[in-house]
């Protein structure tokens, strides 16, 4: 065939979709005539086709080092880069297409994604505007745009551009869930509203988050069906390899985190890395997000026996780095959560891979051996609802770290806006756990107790309004509800002491935040639900030594909340027992949890390496 023959014949089996005889065919043609810049664009295209990303690279590459001015093949290169996590090199890319053809609306948006994923929020923005102005029908730009909004915290533009979207294209599930998450973020209670009249279709019969989900209902049966759903939109078209690691003298674990700095699951695990056993494990940790200043990751690096900074690999790359490194077992501590990158598990970092801790639920992807869970998250009944085989901690499922320390420096009430003379009914939730029933509950006892008042953590302008406004729909005075703002751990934990009660949220407890009232001293009150966000709070009040705290039914739980906020001499009893019980407890034995999860791991990777499959353990108390 000539040239030309060649190109029309490569490019119809381009047109007819056979992408792998485009391959193979266009193979043979850079070979024949590698310095013709069509061929190189077309087997480009069709790798890309074909998720060879790696190869589509190479392909465009060639064509740019023939044909250095394409911003086409700038774009391409760019988005399989992108495919690849090699950010850096596709901002180039897409920044030099843009440069060469300013007007493509494509090369704006994608430029826009890859500089959000890179940590550069605003240069996104700026970016995903100029998608949108350049075309207003361009819906995928417009959702990047509402995302990066609200990662910058300018949640009414986010609200708003959510809305123009859906007024074009109102089923449009993903915005639909973003703009769900913005309302929860919010306190804006009419997502509730808005949720139940899709509760029988969002995630079910169509792809959606699944973490954003989990604070609508409290169902497992449901949330295993959205995980399922998630999971094989998401990684069926990835081939998992086949670790296989030489046994060592040490048992080889990862964990893996895009939140390996100041954030709530270092503050619970820290502890428990200081406490892992060196001489019988090996322990790496994969940093999967750019590094960010932080005594707690400087302590981590400390504490293993490998970090791993890893967020500028692909997510193939890293788990055949994990996999290089000989892995047991791969843990995963971010889940279905913000930012994270599950996708190295469908590669299979470690024969052995764990869900835990980062999401509170099943993954449902067929990704994961093991989850970790206990007794009291996942009872019996609802056993059936959790793909992966459970490792039944004895205690609870929840690491600790007993080394926090306190900030010195001694506050008052009157310092937070408080009543000195208030029963101070406190949730330090994040906003988006707050929903109408428990926050009605609240008003109702503050409607009965005059002193009563509601401390609140603060996220941002909106949910204070919302929620004041929503205290005033409910007869209840905006000024009896007081919101403390983010500050350091330290000073976190030692405001605490101004509060009378933590009182719980439903669907999604809180996991953290309970941890922290309760090393501080202060009661949580809980109610448990049917899924495993919904039942920590009995898990970390079991495990400390205060069942008592655990109310059957919502209205059990406003019951006790009355009878604390009337009943002084209870509420001093209910606290000196925390007082008395809280260093011996189970929940704060750092160590002992420590040693809890190793023998968990050593059964699990003594069943495999006996070529018997995954079934759950359960560890004695």
């Amino acid at each position: 065939m000539t040239p030309q023959e060649s190109h029309i014949r490569l490019l119809s089996l381009c047109e007819k979709k056979q992408f792998g005889s485009a391959v193979k065919l266009g193979l043979e043609l850079v070979r024949i005539y590698p310095t013709q810049p069509a061929f190189w664009y077309l087997l480009g295209c069709a790798q890309s086709e074909l998720l060879d990303w790696e190869g589509a690279a190479r392909s465009f590459e060639s064509l740019l080092e023939r044909d250095e001015r394409n911003a086409v093949g700038h774009f391409n290169l760019a988005c399989a880069l992108q495919r690849q996590d090699r950010i850096e090199d596709a901002i180039a890319h897409f920044q030099r297409s843009i440069a060469l053809a300013p007007q493509n609306p494509r090369a704006h948006n994608n430029l826009g994604n890859a500089l959000f994923k890179h940590g550069r929020v605003d240069e996104a923005i700026a970016s995903q505007k100029k998608a949108v102005k350049l075309d207003p029908a361009y819906l995928d730009a417009f959702f990047n745009l509402a995302n990066s909004l609200k990662a910058a915290r300018q949640l009414s533009t986010a609200i708003s551009i959510c809305e123009q979207l859906l007024q074009r294209r109102p089923d449009h599930a993903p915005t639909v869930s973003l703009l769900l998450s913005l309302k929860l973020q919010n306190c804006d209670f009419t997502a509730h509203r808005d949720f139940d009249k899709l509760r029988e279709t969002l995630g079910v019969t169509e792809i959606a988050p699944p973490f954003t989900l989990l604070h609508f209902e409290d169902d497992p049966h449901r949330q295993q069906v959205r995980a399922r759903r998630w999971a094989t939109g998401a990684f069926d078209h990835i081939t998992p390899a086949k670790p296989r690691p030489q046994p060592a003298d040490k048992l080889r674990v990862g964990y893996f985190s895009v939140n390996f700095h100041d954030h709530a699951n270092l503050f619970l695990t820290s502890g428990m890395f200081a406490h892992h056993d060196r001489q019988h494990f090996e322990i790496n940790a994969y940093a999967l997000a750019a590094p960010r200043p932080s005594a707690l990751r400087d302590n981590l690096a400390a504490n293993v026996s490998a970090f791993h900074q890893v967020h500028d690999l692909s997510e193939g790359d890293i788990a055949g780095l994990a996999r290089k490194h000989g892995l047991d077992i791969a843990i995963d501590l971010d889940g279905y959560t913000q930012n994270a990158r599950t996708g190295i598990f469908a590669h299979r970092a470690a024969p052995i891979q764990i869900n835990y801790l980062g999401f509170p639920g099943t993954m449902g992807a067929g990704l994961f051996d093991y989850m970790v869970a206990d007794d009291v998250l996942i009872p019996p009944e609802m056993r059936g609802f959790y793909d992966e085989k459970i490792l039944f901690m004895p205690n609870t499922y929840q690491p600790t770290d007993n080394s926090r320390t306190f900030c010195e420096t001694l506050t008052s009430r009157r310092d937070f806006g408080l009543p000195e003379d208030a029963f101070v009914i406190c949730c330090f939730n994040n906003s988006n756990k707050i929903g109408p029933a428990e926050f009605d509950i609240w008003m109702r006892v503050l409607s009965k107790v005059d002193n009563a008042v509601l401390w609140l953590l603060e996220s941002n302008a909106l949910m204070t309004s919302n929620l004041r406004r929503a205290a005033q729909e409910r007869g209840v005075s905006p000024e009896r509800l007081h919101f403390a703002p983010r500050v350091s751990q330290a000073e976190h934990l030692e405001r605490h002491r101004h509060a009378d009660i933590f009182a719980d949220t439903f669907h999604y407890n809180a996991h953290t935040s309970a941890s922290d009232a309760l090393w501080s001293g202060l009661p949580v009150l809980t109610v448990p639900g049917q899924q495993f966000a919904a039942r920590v709070g009995a898990s970390l009040l079991g495990a400390v030594g205060l069942p008592e705290l655990i109310a059957e039914t919502q209205s059990r739980y406003e019951e006790m909340l009355m009878h604390y906020a009337i009943d002084a001499d209870a509420r001093k009893a209910v606290t000196a027992k925390l007082a008395a019980v809280r260093q011996s407890s189970a929940l704060f034995d750092t160590a002992r949890y420590a040693r809890d999860l190793e023998a968990g791991l050593q059964q699990i990777v003594l069943r495999h390496r006996a070529g018997q499959p995954p079934k759950d353990i359960r560890l004695p108390t």
